[in-house]
């Protein structure tokens, strides 16, 4: 959702547009995994809750 507040209203009503969320989980993933995406077709733009630092961090914490 904060994702979503940083996209201009205009731009996401524009035609060809697409914004879906999804929450895809990789095999052995310690973090879930909540995106969200927005893409024209051509270009996709995924947001995502975690840093790079904290999922090296979550991962390097299992081992």
């Amino acid at each position: 959702a904060r994702a979503l507040a940083l996209l201009s209203d205009e731009g996401l009503s524009q035609p060809g547009i697409v914004v879906k969320t999804s929450s895809p989980q990789g095999e052995h993933e310690r973090l879930p995994n909540p995106t969200l995406a927005e893409t024209d077709g051509r270009i996709t733009v995924k947001f995502h809750p975690w840093s790079i630092e904290a999922i090296v961090a979550s991962e390097q914490a299992a081992h």
